[in-house]
């Protein structure tokens, strides 16, 4: 039964309950000792609601507390929102939901459960784990038994458009693949289900859907695109899984030979110089690692994810050093090659790749350095494309938490390299001239 908090009581904390459930049986966790209300107590994966969203946020709480990404899980359902009773005058607006966790998937509990307990649903729902917390079977009750997963197609499909939108640390290809994938998994889930006329359709806005979610990720919409084209065909759910997984096998593939092609037209001796992290640069500098004498990577500010590529070649025993993007002029005169991949190439103009490349390419030609864009032909637009790159601004608070008023802060992600700039473009076809038109 709900409980209603008298009408002079402070507002329910809004909280999020996610039930995890894999092969017939639902997760849930004993609450540690140190947690702030009822430690000891059994419960799902649970957290304080953060924002407007809590689809999105009971994901947050099971990567945080069961160490599972988006990858893993499919939601399910979302139930009516309970107000449960806590300690002293406390009362939480409790948000009950379910997912499915993938077969040959383990939770790992952190610091807020002493421990993972796998339970038959039928004793979830009689209430017979004890202590619980407040309206936990009450909660289970309202997501169970789910609903058939077409009728939650839209909501994973606006899950994983916001994990693309909000992920920091993949590049452009990899967010691809990574998109492929997420509908691989609706699509095995749905096989084992009941026919559903509607997917080719459904499965065409979701492409619409996820390639908006980083437009200026030029893979992610050219990926996006060959994915449409396979939903219009007379493939069943089981035909069209296989050929997604192919297409996206195919993508990983040309980024392989992309990053062979690179490492076997570095010279030896070769003294480089790269941007934040490219998962193509990593691959040519690994296989051209006895070619290459040292490497400079610029942090790639605000988040510096030139820091993990630097202690990724470190672990590969490839001479490093790690500089601030401000050091990229003076840092040229210790360097032979500059190389940084790529989030879009337009044949003819130049590419887009992460902020500060074009101050790079510019400070390698004024020492006459050759400039190489790793880039397979994923990123390419087409001659028929008229795509215009996005600004991509994200949040303020990466490059200054706690700027003072008045100080309007601006981080954008993106910058247009011209074509002048760049000597060659290295696809897995091998290297050619962004402004000469391919033989």
């Amino acid at each position: 039964m709900t409980m209603n908090p008298p009408s002079n009581a402070p507002q329910p904390t809004p909280v999020v309950t996610a039930f995890l459930v894999r092969e017939g049986h639902v997760l849930l966790a004993k609450r540690g000792r140190e947690v702030s209300t009822f430690p000891g107590h059994w419960a799902g994966i649970s957290g304080y609601l953060e924002g407007d969203d809590p689809v999105w946020w009971s994901v947050v709480e099971v990567s945080e507390e069961c160490d599972l990404s988006l990858s893993q899980l499919i939601f399910r359902n979302q139930g009516t929102t309970l107000i449960a009773a806590g300690p002293e005058e406390q009362s939480f607006a409790v948000h009950p939901l379910l997912f499915d966790l993938l077969p040959g998937t383990d939770p790992r509990a952190d610091w807020e459960a002493e421990r993972f307990q796998w339970v038959s649903a039928e004793d979830l729902l009689a209430d017979k784990f004890q202590p619980a917390v407040p309206q936990l079977a009450e909660a289970f009750r309202e997501v169970w038994p789910p609903p058939p997963l077409n009728k939650a197609w839209d909501a994973n499909i606006r899950l994983i458009a916001r994990s693309l939108r909000e992920d920091r640390a993949m590049g452009a290809s990899t967010l691809a693949r990574t998109a492929v994938a997420h509908l691989v998994k609706l699509l095995s889930a749905l096989e084992a289900g009941e026919p559903w006329a509607a997917l080719p359709e459904r499965l065409a806005q979701a492409t619409e859907t996820l390639s908006g979610a980083r437009p200026a990720m030029l893979p992610l919409r050219n990926l996006m695109r060959e994915v449409a084209r396979l939903s219009s065909s007379e493939a069943d759910c089981r035909e069209l899984r296989d050929q997604l997984q192919a297409l996206a096998t195919r993508a990983e593939q040309n980024e392989q030979e992309t990053a062979r092609q690179a490492s076997a037209a570095i010279p030896p001796g070769s003294r480089v110089i790269t941007l934040s992290d490219s998962g193509t640069v990593r691959q040519t500098l690994l296989q051209a690692k006895d070619r290459v004498e040292s490497v400079i990577v610029a942090e790639g500010r605000p988040l510096c994810e030139g820091r993990a590529l630097a202690a990724w070649l470190a672990q590969q025993r490839i001479p490093v050093t790690l500089i601030t993007d401000a050091q990229m002029d003076r840092a040229m005169a210790d360097v032979s090659l500059v190389i940084f991949g790529a989030d879009a190439v337009l044949p003819g103009r130049g590419a887009y790749n992460k902020v500060g490349s074009t101050l790079l390419a510019l400070a390698a030609q004024r020492r006459s350095i050759p400039v190489w864009v790793m880039a397979d032909s994923l990123k390419f637009a087409g001659d028929e494309d008229s795509w215009q790159v996005s600004p991509e601004s994200n949040p303020p608070e990466e490059v200054w938490e706690d700027a003072p008023p008045g100080v309007d802060v601006r981080n954008d992600y993106f910058d247009f390299v011209s074509a002048l700039l760049i000597d060659q473009v290295i696809t897995e076809h091998g290297p050619r001239s962004l402004l000469r038109p391919t033989p």
